[in-house]
């Protein structure tokens, strides 16, 4: 048997098949120097990319795997960065990596695409305005990822259901509504932890119930709330605060989505872990993005202030005045897993995103207002007709106790619609 001569360079590669020997080129070199984790495997040169399943970099050509990267197991005790510009100017800048960004012109958002990628339309909006352009070499560099769990392919039959589900949104959606394909898109997000020193001054009422005798000799229970003024303070550590760093999607959605992520997942940044996938730019910087959490921080000293001053007996809290101050701020900026696809649907466009690490599924669903209406005017109608029947009737027995009851009616239905309504607004929002 003649013996096979390789080209000159070419070297055996693993092969996946007994008794087969296989060759390939050299592998070609990155086209940025000193990047943490090449795409191309280091054997044939082919692409490689994440497996969300088996948690690990491997090539499609000729299975070489990348050693699997570890969970830091709690990001609040992961390595943060400080809040000054030494710590800026030092930190690594870029994605490691050759990218191109991919914008577009209908919703601005950014994507950042391995080279040589093609997309013919945004993931978010669906349009097809999108072209090329330059990146911005100098964004920070992602300190940690949060890596996908779930393959595009397990979507499908979860989101049909979705889509399926609520007596609100029109029966053909789920047959009109095509959802081509999900992309799975990596999104900016800073997380911040900071400590908080807080002394407050409030009221605080603690109800009590007390038996009443009416003129006619009747009694009845009513509840009364005794207030007094109260002052404390709390020192407390908040850690994980997320805020996006996009503003070109539906905060909403976005809320939605980052509730369940699990950050103890995080693995320091590795470019091998974002190949396969692309990943969006940050069009928040690091200041805003802070000024926001530091909104969202107070909101929480405020909260835990108020239920310092509660205690173990008070009901309510009102006239709260806080003076806060923090420290020991941290910020890491984590790129976390979602999959985005949008659908065209009467005219307009739906966005819908699914939790890469969990698959929990948020989006947005047209609704069938006329039943909204509908339902809200029939919820209203026994109270009404209550309110009709017992005014004419004030002058009899009956008169009031069918007022009493119109109104008893009345203020669930009210309650009933303003849920109804929210639900519905909810569905829908932009």
């Amino acid at each position: 048997m003649k013996t096979y001569n390789p080209p000159p360079g070419w070297s055996e590669v693993p092969s996946r098949l007994p008794g087969i020997a296989i060759y390939a080129p050299p592998p070609q070199k990155d086209d940025v120097p000193d990047g943490p984790v090449s795409t191309k495997c280091k054997n044939c040169g082919s692409s490689m990319a994440f497996d969300p399943v088996r948690q690990v970099v491997a090539c499609g050509a000729c299975g070489t795997e990348q050693e699997k990267v570890k969970a830091v197991g709690a990001l609040a005790g992961a390595e943060g960065n400080e809040f000054t510009l030494e710590a800026l100017r030092r930190g690594a800048k870029g994605w490691g990596v050759e990218r191109k960004t991919l914008h577009c012109g209908q919703c601005g958002s950014d994507l950042v695409v391995e080279p040589g990628a093609l997309a013919t339309s945004c993931p978010f909006c669906a349009s097809n305005q999108v072209e090329l352009v330059a990146g911005d070499k100098d964004a920070v560099r992602p300190g940690y990822v949060l890596p996908f769990k779930l393959k595009s392919a397990d979507l499908e039959k979860n989101v049909k259901g979705w889509l399926d589900k609520g007596w609100m949104h029109p029966g053909s959606l789920k047959q009109v509504a095509r959802i081509d394909k999900f992309v799975g898109v990596y999104l900016p997000y800073w997380i911040f932890d900071a400590r908080t020193r807080a002394s407050y001054e409030c009221e605080v009422g603690t109800d009590r119930q007390v038996t009443r005798r009416d003129s006619d000799g009747r009694t009845h229970t009513e509840t009364v709330t005794d207030w007094e003024w109260k002052k404390g303070n709390i020192d407390r550590a908040w850690t994980g605060v997320k805020i996006p760093g996009t503003t070109k999607l539906s905060q909403v959605l976005l809320g939605r989505t980052h509730e369940k992520f699990d950050t103890g997942g995080c693995v320091p940044y590795d470019a091998g872990v974002l190949a396969g996938f692309q990943a969006q730019s940050y069009d928040l910087a690091l200041p805003e993005a802070w000024e926001k959490g530091r909104a969202s921080i107070r909101e929480l000293a405020k909260g835990a202030c108020e239920q310092h001053a509660k205690g173990s007996r008070g009901d309510h809290v009102r006239n709260l005045t806080m003076n806060a101050s923090m420290d020991d701020e941290v910020w890491r900026y984590v790129m976390m897993p979602v999959y985005v696809s949008a659908y065209k649907f009467d005219n307009r466009t739906w966005q819908v995103m699914v939790n890469g690490q969990t698959g929990e599924i948020n989006g947005q669903k047209p609704v069938v207002w006329w039943r909204i209406y509908a339902l809200i005017a029939l919820m209203l109608s026994p109270a009404v007709c209550s309110g009709v029947l017992g005014i004419p009737l004030t002058f009899f027995a009956v008169g009031v106790p069918l007022l009493v009851i119109a109104l008893v009616l009345l203020v669930f239905a009210i309650v009933g619609s303003v849920y109804l309504w929210k639900s519905a607004t909810a569905a829908e929002a932009a």
